[in-house]
């Protein structure tokens, strides 16, 4: 309740006063975990002044709600990582660019980390909407229109989910906390792994656990159940399943690419204009010369002949490599 709250905040006051410490009011919030609608926002009144009650706070980059949900954090995520990714994309399309590896490492390497900061922590907000800022920077590379799924996108350009990167993180992260908690029984992850409370966290990790090692045990956040050397066991069901994934989610995408022909140079055309110039003979070099050859610096003919038509090729994946 509001008195027991100000009760424990005047304790800890008292306690720095003996200390010879200083609290910093203005710095100093209250957030109210809480599944009810109707959040009282009044001050809370405290020995030396009041503190402010707020809906939201970033604490060590990660956003806390009063209702117990990662939205706004991954809207506050995505608007960095789309940022960084435009600027990214704008380079790409500058005089000197036009290098697809260089683009995709940078993405990996710079917008990537926004995403899944804190991955560990909410992992009850893994998705596949995680995958949007990814789609959006391969469409804005390689020109396709928008009815191209992003799977299709994700297996041409061999990248895995942005959700099984999550996923490969959180399993790290549990077995790490696993693997300490056998050697210091006293530790923090000892308490964590050993409370009563069904966390949200707990759970979601416990069902997943289940699912990869098809285990039968209702708990399975022990030892007893998961060795920490089966982490790469484990990577490598979740990298099948994300392949299998996006194979599957890839099929009969409305685009040039299912034929094996990429877009005209710097246009985005619907599915009715690419059936056109499909008919007419207006599609320039087939794609095996563009995408094949790993991303290579290839020159595609701005004006392609009205009368050649370029014959369609089909050519196997790549490896998924990761």
């Amino acid at each position: 309740t509001a008195a027991d709250l100000a009760n424990a905040v005047n304790a800890f006051i008292a306690y720095c006063k003996a200390e010879a410490l200083n609290i910093n009011y203005k710095k100093s919030k209250v957030l109210h975990f809480t599944r009810s609608r109707k959040l009282k926002l009044e001050p809370l009144k405290i020995t030396g002044g009041y503190l402010e009650k707020v809906k939201a706070f970033k604490y060590l980059g990660l956003i806390f709600t009063y209702n117990l949900s990662w939205t706004t954090h991954l809207q506050s995520a995505f608007l960095a990582a789309t940022t960084t990714s435009n600027a990214i994309v704008r380079f790409y399309h500058q005089k000197g660019g036009k290098h697809l590896p260089a683009a995709i490492q940078i993405f990996n390497a710079k917008v990537v980390p926004k995403l899944l900061y804190g991955c560990e922590v909410w992992t009850t907000a893994i998705s596949g909407n995680l995958d949007r800022p990814l789609h959006m920077f391969l469409r804005s590379l390689s020109g396709v229109p928008r009815c191209v799924s992003g799977a299709a996108l994700r297996l041409e350009f061999a990248q895995p989910s942005i959700a099984r990167r999550a996923w490969s993180r959180a399993i790290s992260y549990t077995l790490h906390l696993l693997a300490s908690d056998a050697r210091i029984r006293g530790g923090f992850s000892n308490l964590i792994l050993r409370d009563i409370h069904n966390s949200p966290w707990k759970t979601t990790i416990n069902l997943k656990f289940r699912s990869l090692l098809n285990l039968n045990c209702k708990t399975v956040l022990n030892l007893e159940c998961i060795s920490p050397v089966a982490l790469p066991l484990i990577k490598k069901k979740l990298q099948q399943l994300d392949f299998s994934n996006t194979a599957s989610c890839a099929r009969g995408p409305c685009s040039g690419l299912a034929l094996a022909i990429p877009p005209l140079k710097g246009s985005l055309y619907t599915a009715s204009q690419f059936l056109r110039r499909l008919s007419e003979g207006l599609l320039p070099v087939p794609v095996s010369t563009v995408f094949l050859q790993q991303f290579c610096r290839v020159a595609i003919p701005e004006f392609p002949s009205q009368t050649e038509h370029a014959p369609v090729m089909t050519r196997p994946w790549r490896l998924w490599n990761m």
